[in-house]
């Protein structure tokens, strides 16, 4: 199998592993362990999105210490040479080989390039497991009128909340501690 299969065979199981903790959640049930263990095998997408999500699916079941242990990873390893990556939406005179070389880690003439951060992207569905302030971005839809004059990738996009990874890391981290009362860590993420 391709690199680009496994790929995308990984953000589908990704994305099945935080629908079932969503719902899990919706459901009032604790989140149990198999469902967290089983995000192990998508962590290494990128250097943030997964586990930025596995971060906020920890932070919204409680699992406050966890979510720390989860965030203080992402911020060892998200280095100021880490490329932010958005998929939300089309660039115009974007080259698709670029971003195939930032995912093998080589290009033709031999260049490796520096890791990646793709945003984290929460749909509708995941609502369980996103933090309060994006609900708030998968609603902007507000009547049905607005609705019938977008397109289709309008639509999709308009239900689903997506951010940036390094701030999101620091808003995540902002919340954790606070809900720990680490004051002075909360803070630090605040002004970082």
């Amino acid at each position: 199998m391709q690199t680009d299969e496994l790929d995308f065979i990984n953000y589908v199981y990704t994305l099945q592993n935080s629908l079932q903790s969503s719902n899990s959640l919706w459901q009032r049930n604790l989140l149990n362990s198999e469902l967290v263990s089983r995000c192990q095998y998508s962590l290494n997408t990128d250097v943030a999105s997964s586990h930025l999500k596995l971060a906020s699916t920890l932070y919204c079941s409680g699992h406050l210490h966890a979510a720390v242990i989860v965030l203080e990873d992402v911020e060892r390893r998200y280095h100021s040479k880490v490329k932010a990556v958005c998929g939300c939406r089309p660039n115009e005179g974007s080259d698709l080989r670029v971003f195939s070389y930032m995912t093998t880690g080589t290009s033709n003439d031999g260049f490796s390039e520096s890791p990646f951060a793709c945003g984290v992207s929460f749909f509708k569905q995941e609502s369980c497991i996103a933090p309060f302030i994006l609900l708030f971005e998968m609603i902007r839809s507000i009547t049905e009128e607005e609705v019938a004059q977008r397109d289709f990738d309008e639509k999709l996009w308009k239900t689903c909340a997506e951010v940036d990874a390094r701030p999101f890391l620091h808003y995540l981290q902002y919340l954790t501690y606070g809900g720990l009362g680490q004051r002075d860590e909360q803070l630090h993420a605040l002004v970082v």
